[in-house]
């Protein structure tokens, strides 16, 4: 990039060189905020949105209700057949 502007000492030359170095410091550390700040919202809408990571105790939690679940339908089934059963004993024992 060719530089237009005449100097008239290498003192002012090296003043706007200064200058505009720190005018593209500034421009890089603008937009990088913005980035930072872009990313980080769009990190919290998303997160939002998906269900956290279950621990080990919610996972074991779980099995445990799946397992009374399980267990008390079994055991009311378990229960109707032992009552339709000795029913049918009743009626062969007393004809």
């Amino acid at each position: 990039m060719t530089n237009s502007r005449i100097y008239y000492s290498q003192e002012a030359e090296a003043r706007a060189k200064e200058e505009a170095r720190k005018e593209l410091t500034s421009l890089i550390a603008v937009f990088f905020g913005f980035g930072v700040i872009t990313g980080a919202a769009l990190a919290l809408v998303f997160s939002a949105t998906r269900k956290k990571p279950k621990t080990f105790a919610d996972r074991l939690e779980d099995q445990f209700e799946l397992g009374q679940r399980a267990t008390s339908e079994a055991r009311q089934r378990l229960e109707r057949e032992f009552d339709d059963f000795r029913k049918r004993l009743e009626r062969i024992a007393n004809p």
